[in-house]
C-alpha cells in the first residue's frame, strides 16, 4: 500500500512516539513499584524491630516478654491493618504465632540472609520478611516472620497498569492524527509549490514560483526551482535562436544553388557557363556541408560523448604537420607564418581535439588577415602557454564578448568577402572546456587579434 508524504511522515513520528511513550510508562510503573515495595519493607523491618525488642535469649533458646502487648495485638481486627507474626525457634518449629493467623503458618524459605516476597493470605495480598534471630553471642536461634498487607498496593499497582493499558492506544491513536494535521499544515506550501509548477509548460516558461513569507527551506526550495527555470528558459531560448540561425545559415546556401540551377535551366548557355554554374553550386554545397558537419561537433561536444584520450603531444611536431595544410592558403593571401615554438615543447591533451583547436584558430587568422600580413604562434614555457596572433582586421571591443557564441560573426567579418557561419570559436570554446584549456582573447581594431591557449602543468 503507498501512502502519502504526510502518511508516511505522521506514521514514523508516531511510531517513534509510541516507544517513547512505552518507556516512559514503564519508568512510571517501576517508579510506583519500587516506593510502594520499598514502603512496605520498611514497614516490615519496623515491625520486626518491635518483635525483637519483645524477645530475650536464654542460651540458644528464644523467651517471649511483655505478654500483654503481644495479646494486644491479637486482639486487632484482621481488616484493621493486619500484620502476621510468626516466630520459629533454631529447630523450625513455631513457637509464637499471632492471634490473626488462626491455623495459617507463614511461609519460610531457605535465605540465610533477610529477604521479602509476597504471599496469599486468607485470600489477600501480603508482603512477608523473613529474618534470622541471633542472641547476645551472635549464635542463630530461631526466625522471625512479619507479613504486612499490600491489597492497597497491589489495587493501586492493578490499577494504574489498567490506566496504562488502556490509556496507550487511545495516546497513539489521537497522537497519529494530531501528527497528521500538523503535517498537513506545514506540507502546504510545497502543495502550493506543486500546483504553481504543475501550470508551467513550454508556452509560459517566464513564470516562477511564489516565494513564501518566511525564509525557510521552503524559500530556498522555490528560490533553487526559479533558478532552475530561469537556466531552463534560457536554454529554451538558445535552443530557439540556434535552431533560427542554423535555418537561416542552410537557407542562404540553398537559396544560391536553387538561383543558379534556375539560371542554368532558363535557356541553353555554353558549356562554359553550366561549367561556372556547376562549380559555383559545389562551392555552396561544400558550404552546407561545412555546416553539417560543424552543426555535430557542437551537438556531440554538448552532449558530452565526444571521447577524450590525454597523452602528451609535442607541440612542434604538431605544428609543422599542420603548416603543410594552411600553405595553400597562406600563399594565396600572401601571409606569412612565424613558428616560434621548441622542438621539446609539450602539452598534456588530445591530439586530436588539440589540433582542431589550432586548426580553428590559425584558418581564422587566414581569413581574417591581411594580405602580406603575418601570423606569429609562439609557446611561452613559464605560463604552458600558447599563442596565435595575427595582424589583420580586429575586433572591437564591444564585440569581444559574444565571440565564442554560436552563428555570431562580427561586423567586419559579416562585410567582408569572407565566408563563414559562426561556429569555428564557439567549436574551440567546447573543446577548450573540455579539455580544460583556459583561452583567452585579445584584439584591437584594424591592428589584429590574439588568442592563447593556457594548459596545465604536464605531469611528471
Amino acid at each position: 500500500m503507498k501512502l502519502h508524504f504526510q502518511n508516511r511522515v505522521a506514521f514514523f513520528n508516531t511510531v517513534a512516539a509510541s516507544i517513547i511513550i512505552a518507556f516512559v510508562y514503564c519508568i512510571i510503573y517501576m517508579v510506583v513499584f519500587v516506593a510502594d515495595h520499598g514502603h512496605l519493607n520498611k514497614d516490615i523491618r519496623k515491625e520486626r524491630d518491635l518483635v525483637l525488642n519483645n524477645l530475650e535469649y536464654s542460651g540458644d533458646s528464644i523467651i517471649i516478654n511483655k505478654l500483654a502487648q503481644w495479646q494486644l495485638r491479637e486482639k486487632e481486627s484482621f481488616e484493621a491493618n493486619p500484620v502476621f507474626i510468626q516466630i520459629l525457634n533454631r529447630n523450625g518449629n513455631t513457637i509464637y504465632r499471632s492471634g490473626n493467623l488462626l491455623h495459617y503458618s507463614l511461609i519460610t524459605n531457605n535465605a540465610t540472609v533477610e529477604s521479602f516476597f509476597n504471599v496469599l493470605i486468607e485470600n489477600e495480598h501480603f508482603k512477608q520478611g523473613q529474618f534470622i534471630v541471633y542472641n547476645r553471642q551472635g549464635v542463630r536461634t530461631g526466625i522471625v516472620l512479619v507479613a504486612i498487607s499490600r491489597e492497597e498496593s497491589f489495587i493501586v499497582l492493578k490499577t494504574l497498569i489498567l490506566i496504562l493499558c488502556l490509556s496507550y492506544p487511545l495516546l497513539i491513536i489521537g497522537l497519529y492524527f494530531f501528527i497528521l494535521f500538523s503535517v498537513s499544515k506545514a506540507i502546504s506550501p510545497v502543495r502550493n509549490l506543486i500546483k504553481s509548477a504543475s501550470a508551467i509548460n513550454d508556452t509560459n516558461i517566464n513564470l516562477r514560483m511564489p516565494l513564501p513569507a518566511k525564509e525557510d527551506e521552503i524559500f530556498q526550495l522555490a528560490t533553487t526551482i526559479n533558478e532552475l527555470l530561469d537556466r531552463i528558459e534560457k536554454s529554451m531560448k538558445n535552443q530557439k535562436q540556434f535552431t533560427a540561425d542554423a535555418s537561416h545559415e542552410m537557407r542562404t546556401p540553398l537559396t544560391a544553388i536553387r538561383g543558379i540551377l534556375e539560371v542554368l535551366v532558363r535557356k541553353t548557355r555554353d558549356p562554359d557557363q553550366y561549367e561556372k554554374g556547376i562549380k559555383k553550386a559545389i562551392i555552396e554545397v561544400d558550404r552546407m556541408h561545412l555546416l553539417m558537419e560543424q552543426l555535430l561537433q557542437l551537438a556531440r561536444l554538448s552532449a558530452g560523448v565526444v571521447p577524450v584520450k590525454q597523452v602528451p603531444v609535442f607541440l612542434y611536431k604538431m605544428l609543422t604537420e599542420l603548416e603543410y595544410k594552411w600553405k595553400r592558403k597562406l600563399n594565396e593571401q600572401n601571409i606569412s607564418l612565424h613558428l616560434n615554438v621548441p622542438k621539446n615543447a609539450q602539452v598534456h591533451s588530445d591530439n586530436v581535439l588539440l589540433e582542431l583547436i589550432i586548426e580553428n584558430l590559425v584558418s581564422n587568422a587566414i581569413k581574417y588577415g591581411r594580405l602580406n600580413g603575418n601570423i606569429y604562434i609562439s609557446w611561452q614555457e613559464k605560463n604552458n602557454t600558447l599563442g596565435i596572433t595575427d595582424d589583420g582586421i580586429g575586433i572591437s571591443s564591444g564585440q569581444l564578448p559574444h565571440l565564442f557564441e554560436r552563428f555570431y560573426r562580427t561586423d567586419n567579418s559579416r562585410n567582408s568577402r569572407v565566408p563563414g557561419n559562426g561556429l569555428g570559436l564557439s567549436i574551440v570554446k567546447k573543446i577548450s572546456d573540455l579539455l580544460k584549456i583556459n583561452i583567452k582573447v585579445m584584439s584591437n581594431e584594424g591592428k589584429g587579434t590574439s588568442f592563447t591557449l593556457q594548459f596545465s602543468p604536464l605531469r611528471n
